[in-house]
């Protein structure tokens, strides 16, 4: 064993006071860091509320524009449907107005033969009138012959 001198109150004293010197000195630098992270950790809390008010916001506006969106497409798909119906019903119109032009043809035909036809009996009539007229005229002259003069 060596012989160490040992310390005096005094020297302990002042190693303790500069060991607790250092050690609020560690403490003081640990307060200020600490408080600069919760200056930090503030301000990353303002800006995840003002972020997440945003959020809110985006989130309302979204809602608002799916709204929209579904109205609208539920007034499209309401208006292709009544489209739908209206071509339909334009089909339906169409194939009455085809049908109506078939008999209209067929009518036509009918009345084209009656006027052929009328037109024959016309040729015919007007054929009988020459005939009845030619015998009305040798009528007359055989009456003129028989007729003193």
């Amino acid at each position: 064993m060596t012989n160490q001198p040992t310390p005096t109150t005094q020297q302990l004293l002042d190693a303790l006071l500069q060991s607790t010197a250092q050690g609020n000195d560690k403490l003081d630098a640990l307060l200020q860091s600490t408080a600069q992270g919760n200056d930090k950790l503030d301000a990353l809390l303002q800006s995840t509320a003002q972020g997440n008010h945003k959020l809110d916001i985006l989130t309302d506006q979204i809602g608002h524009l799916t709204e929209v969106v579904t109205t609208g497409f539920s007034e499209l798909k309401e208006g292709f449907s009544e489209l739908r119906g209206s071509f339909s019903e334009l089909k339906e119109g169409f194939s009455e107005l085809r049908v109506l032009a078939q008999e209209q043809a067929k009518a036509a035909k009918e009345q084209a033969a009656s006027m052929s036809h009328l037109n024959a009996t016309a040729g015919r009539q007007e054929e009988n009138i020459s005939r009845l007229a030619a015998t009305v005229e040798r009528q007359a002259q055989i009456v003129e012959r028989l007729l003193p003069r």
